[in-house]
C-alpha cells in the first residue's frame, strides 16, 4: 500500500491482508498517510516466528 500523486495504491497482498485482518489495513493505511512508522522488517521476522509458535495471529504477527 501506498501513495502516488495523492492517491492510494492497493497490491493484491493489500487486500488478501484486509480479507484476513481489518485492523492490520488500518495500521497499513498509517503508514501509508505518514501517521506511524513502518514496521522494522528484521526484527518482524524473529517476532513472526515467535507469534506463530505461540498462536497470535493477523495484525499481532506485523506489528
Amino acid at each position: 500500500m501506498q501513495r502516488l500523486d495523492g492517491r492510494l495504491v492497493l497490491s493484491p497482498t493489500d487486500l488478501t491482508a484486509h480479507q484476513e485482518c481489518a485492523h492490520l489495513t488500518r495500521l497499513d493505511l498509517g503508514v501509508a498517510a505518514g501517521e506511524r512508522a513502518a514496521p522494522d522488517v528484521q526484527a518482524t521476522g524473529a517476532l513472526n516466528y515467535v507469534a506463530a509458535r505461540a498462536g497470535c495471529g493477523g495484525a499481532d504477527r506485523r506489528w
